[in-house]
C-alpha cells in the first residue's frame, strides 16, 4: 500500500507542475491562443489545486502511516524548509486563482490586451511558484537522507 502512496505523491506533483507550465504557457503567450476563454485558465489553475491536495494528503500519509514517522520528520529542519516552501508557493497561488476566476467568462487574448500589467504579474507569480515548486524534490531528497547532510 505505501508503493501506491508513494507513486500518487510523485504523480500529484508531476500533475501539479504541468498545470503550472500550462499556466505560464497561456500567461506568457495568449496571442498563440485566440480562441482560449480565462475559463480554461480557471480549469487548469482547479486541476493544480486538486494535485496540490493529492501531493498534501499523500504526503501527509508518508508522514505519519508509511514514512519514517513523524518524530523523524519532525526534528528535521529541511522538512520543516521543505513545508514553509510548500506553503508559500499555496499562498502565492492564491492570486491567480482569484483572477481566473473573476474573469472567466472573458477571451484570454482581450484580457491579455487589456490588462497587460496584471497578466505580467500573474506571469511573474506563476514563473516564481515553478521555480519554487522545483526546488521540493531537491529539498526531499535531503530530509530522505537524513538530517545529517
Amino acid at each position: 500500500m505505501s508503493t501506491l502512496f508513494i507513486g500518487i505523491h510523485y504523480l500529484s506533483f508531476a500533475l501539479a507542475l504541468a498545470a503550472l507550465t500550462v499556466q505560464s504557457i497561456f500567461l506568457r503567450r495568449p496571442q498563440d491562443f485566440p480562441g482560449i476563454r480565462v475559463q480554461l485558465l480557471a480549469r487548469v489553475d482547479a486541476l493544480y489545486g486538486v494535485a496540490a491536495v493529492g501531493s498534501v494528503v499523500t504526503g501527509l500519509m508518508r508522514v505519519f502511516v508509511y514514512g519514517k514517522g513523524a518524530s523523524y520528520y519532525g526534528t528535521h529542519t529541511l522538512f520543516w524548509v521543505k513545508m514553509a516552501v510548500f506553503a508559500a508557493v499555496g499562498l502565492m497561488s492564491i492570486i491567480p486563482t482569484v483572477q481566473f476566476m473573476r474573469n472567466r467568462d472573458l477571451a484570454l487574448l482581450d484580457w491579455a490586451v487589456n490588462r497587460p500589467a496584471l497578466i505580467a504579474r500573474l506571469r511573474r507569480i506563476v514563473a516564481f511558484e515553478m521555480i519554487l515548486f522545483v526546488i521540493l524534490p531537491f529539498l526531499a531528497t535531503q530530509v530522505a537522507r537524513g538530517p545529517h547532510f
